[in-house]
């Protein structure tokens, strides 16, 4: 009867241990370790599949810019997260907000905060607030986007 009580006892121990190893693993953004298969992918209704997305964002966020500025911007949003969360490896998690991404981005890549800021703020102000920004702004943007992520080959 001793014996299993220490069986039972070794049991408990174990069980706390992995308990506590697992809350340890999954702890909300303590570490830049986000692994490929924890990366959400989609937020906010956006596909961030890279695969989901066009070779080229700039260059087609900038054909759909007086056609469909909407989508336009939708594509650099959607972009620029997949990037974050897939290139730059920012431990974003599926329940947070625009807001905590932004923190996220404040925090952990301060290079990209100013055109990160911009593009949120332009991304509520449509996407939330049905504003139509001013076309300039979506071209800045498009510019900063291709600045920021995508590898222009110099002939």
């Amino acid at each position: 009867m001793q014996l299993l009580g220490y069986l039972v006892l070794i049991l408990l121990v174990i069980g706390l241990l992995f308990g506590v190893w697992q809350w340890l693993k999954s702890r909300d953004g303590s570490q830049n370790n986000n692994k490929p298969q924890d990366a959400p992918t989609s937020m906010f209704g956006l596909d961030l599949r890279v695969e989901a997305l066009p070779k080229d964002v700039s260059a087609q966020a900038l054909s759909l810019l007086h056609t469909d500025p909407r989508a336009a911007l939708s594509l650099l949003y959607r972009a620029t997260l997949s990037q974050l969360i897939n290139k730059q490896h920012l431990p974003v998690k599926q329940h947070h907000t625009e807001g905590k991404v932004s923190l996220l981005v404040n925090q952990q890549l301060p290079m990209l905060s100013t055109y990160f800021q911009s593009l949120t703020n332009a991304w509520l102000r449509t996407a939330y607030g049905h504003q139509q920004l001013p076309i300039e702004d979506l071209q800045q943007l498009c510019g900063l986007y291709a600045t920021h992520f995508e590898q222009k080959a110099h002939a």
